[in-house]
């Protein structure tokens, strides 16, 4: 399971990061004339951030069962 959050939370990092030069040529090449992808982009930025700190928590309660499990049982 900690495979599956570990490879969510490195797609999520690689799109934030593509996603956000995205949004910074279009804003500074073209005007206001892709403001509609613009605001697109910028909620695929904010949704793929969301599942990045999600895949983080549940990371994070996983690995924290699992060392309770060893060191307390």
């Amino acid at each position: 399971m900690s495979l599956l959050f570990c490879s969510l939370l490195f797609f999520g990092e690689f799109n934030v990061d593509n996603t956000w030069h995205v949004n910074k040529t279009q804003t500074l090449s073209t005007g206001g004339a892709d403001y509609t992808s613009h605001v697109q982009i910028r909620k695929k930025f904010t949704l793929l951030t969301k599942i990045q700190y999600f895949s983080m928590l549940a990371w994070f309660v996983e690995d924290a069962n699992i060392f309770h499990e060893q060191c307390f049982t």
